[in-house]
């Protein structure tokens, strides 16, 4: 007989999984607690500096040489850690009388850079338990105390929606650097150009490009003279004196950034939240601290430059600001009461009433200012990696319901919008508004919230179109999401289709306002969400057969690939409908790492994107 030596493999319930994870992860987190100072003044110290130690990463990471940056997973374990220091930390903010220092050594950053990872992988162990209740993960362990944790087959595909938003962003902003022949026979354009945009009775790509601002180089001298050593107990940080050419020009690119920003957010920039404050005072607001960080990073980078060791770079990272400052500068260049600013204050700062917000909620939000409590304002330049508006939201959803509705009130038109603008001129018709369906006895079956008609092909696209906040890491959250936009999906499309046999080719003609010479009409069913699509990684999908259901980054990618072309529409639900199998731009990266005699594997858990479209691919048109 021979006795088989392999590694026994433990197969516990998953309850005794389960426990052991929580286990793990509670003892991680009081070995945190007690790595915390215990005087007060010192955990303030402590908090700030672990912001400090956010923002150097986050500022310097990629200018470091490949072999000394941290990866993609250790940014993400340092991200995750947020909402655990903030809970431990930020109470402590609010017994100080100034702003604490001290100097930022070797041993203490090594120090915050574990407590950060500990913190994060904390909130990973908690991660890999919401997601193993969910069924979105397997986990084994073995008697040597190795974890096995991985992804179940198909999951993955959740990731395209980030890799259509990448690929998005480079096909809008960097239109130059694809092929020629990627765009068919479309060109891009600036936006509001019209210069050969019409072509076969079709609006071209009508790409968007950021405005030209004043090149960099010729503000270079400007920042470089603006320098100067600032002293402090143990040596100089960086001082500088900007000037109102630098703070204008920051501004001006800092306030398209936040238009940007508010657009994508689905926040209307017209509308009035309260006490006579409109959502221009808050863009106006947030732009001006936008460029603040803005201005105080390029000086970093100057600084850097110029090689000045007697300047302390890695403690100038992150500083504070007074709070009259803020407000009496933004009061003097736009005029706006201190009572309005103070107020937008309140609600994009991390402080006591947006706390529960930060600590207990799973966005990693960090505000544009974090409010010490005694007139002083921490300035976390990190923040800058973030769309702030999805943290002012949730604020606004928790303490001022009204105003939130107010600012997300038109959500819906402005995806339409975004829809429309890739359909014009005399071949396509665009309804101005929704439509609502009713059954021979007047009762509301569904609406119908955009459509477009074909003139030549005879074609009538219908539209569901989902606007839903999907930037959280809740499991739970994301699936009960991805469960509501399946069902409503699947309800929308079966109650369509319903009414579409129920009623005559001229009711329908008139309902939809078609000027059509055929009474034949071919009707195609899109789903077209802002952000989330493809929800099967979450476990769900809905079952209707005719459904196109895209992310609006590809909706609008694709069209722009297809051009001009004899049946737009039926080739855009079939590139939509084929797609949904591929998954061969999204790469497992292994990792692996070890936590209190733990060692955690994952080879399918953490996964990144092929770069595959910055070389200029031919896109993802249907096969035939």
């Amino acid at each position: 007989m021979f006795k088989n030596y392999a590694i026994e493999v433990i197969m516990p319930t998953p309850k005794d999984l389960l426990e052991e994870l929580e286990r793990l992860e509670n003892s991680i987190l009081e070995n945190m607690q007690r790595a915390i100072p215990e005087e007060e003044q010192d955990k303030s110290l402590f908090f700030i500096e672990l912001i400090r130690t956010y923002d150097y990463w986050f500022l310097l990471n990629d200018l470091f040489p490949e072999d000394k940056r941290l990866s993609a997973w250790a940014l993400h374990v340092m991200q995750c850690s947020w909402p655990r220091v903030v809970k431990s930390l930020y109470g402590s903010l609010k017994k100080l009388k100034g702003f604490p220092a001290a100097q930022w050594t070797p041993i203490l950053k090594q120090y915050e850079m574990n407590y950060l990872h500990g913190a994060g992988y904390s909130a990973i162990l908690d991660r890999f338990q919401e997601e193993y209740k969910a069924g979105l993960l397997d986990i084994v362990k073995n008697e040597q105390s190795e974890w096995h944790v991985n992804a179940r087959p198909g999951t993955e595909i959740q990731f395209m929606d980030q890799y259509d938003l990448s690929y998005m962003n480079d096909f809008y902003y960097k239109p130059y650097e694809y092929k020629k022949s990627y765009f068919k026979k479309w060109a891009p354009h600036v936006e509001g150009s019209i210069d050969d945009l019409i072509k076969d009775f079709e609006y071209g790509a009508l790409l968007r490009r950021d405005r030209i601002y004043k090149d960099a180089k010729a503000l270079a001298g400007e920042f470089r003279e603006a320098i100067f050593p600032y002293p402090v107990r143990w040596g100089n940080i960086l001082g500088y004196n900007a000037s109102d050419n630098i703070c204008l020009t920051m501004f001006e690119q800092a306030y398209d950034q936040v238009r940007k920003w508010m657009h994508d957010a689905g926040v209307d920039s017209n509308c009035i939240l309260f006490d006579d404050i409109s959502a221009l005072d808050l863009s106006i607001v947030v732009a001006q601290l936008v460029a603040t960080h803005m201005i105080h990073s390029r000086f970093i980078f100057y600084a850097m430059e110029k090689k000045d060791f007697s300047i302390d770079i890695d403690f100038s990272i992150t500083i504070w600001s007074i709070s009259d400052d803020i407000i009496n500068g933004t009061r003097f260049l736009y005029g706006i009461e201190p009572k309005k600013i103070q107020k937008i204050l309140n609600i994009i700062t991390l402080n006591d009433r947006t706390y529960d917000i930060v600590a207990n909620g799973k966005n990693f939000d960090m505000p544009l200012l974090v409010d010490m409590g005694n007139g002083l304002y921490i300035r976390p330049i990190s923040s800058l990696g973030k769309n702030p508006f999805g943290f002012i939201k949730r604020v606004l959803a928790k303490n001022e319901a009204k105003a939130y509705n107010l600012l997300i009130k038109h959500q819906e038109k402005m995806l339409r919008d975004d829809i429309y603008r890739f359909f014009g001129g005399n071949r396509f018709q665009c309804l101005d508004s929704n439509i609502k369906l009713k059954a021979p006895s007047g009762k509301i079956l569904t609406d119908v919230d955009a459509s477009i008609f074909d003139v030549i092909t005879n074609t009538l696209a219908v539209f569901q179109l989902k606007w839903q906040d999907y930037r959280t890491t809740s499991v739970q959250e994301l699936r009960s999401k991805a469960k509501n936009l399946s069902e409503e999906t699947d309800k929308w499309a079966y109650n369509v289709e319903k009414w579409f046999k129920t009623v005559s080719s001229e009711q329908a003609t008139r309902t939809f306002k078609i000027k059509s010479k055929s009474d034949y009409v071919i009707v195609l069913f899109f789903v077209v969400s802002r952000e989330v699509s493809y929800i099967e990684g979450y476990g769900y999908y809905p079952k209707h057969p005719s459904i196109a259901i895209a992310n609006y980054p590809y909706f609008s990618r694709l069209r722009t690939e297809i051009g001009p072309h004899a049946n737009t529409f039926l080739l855009m639900h079939k590139a939509i409908s084929e797609k949904r199998a591929d998954i061969s731009k999204i790469k497992a990266e292994p990792v692996s790492f070890e936590l209190e005699n733990h060692k955690f594997i994952c080879d399918r858990y953490w996964f990144s994107m092929s770069n595959q479209h910055e070389k200029g691919d031919d896109g993802d048109l249907p096969s035939s």
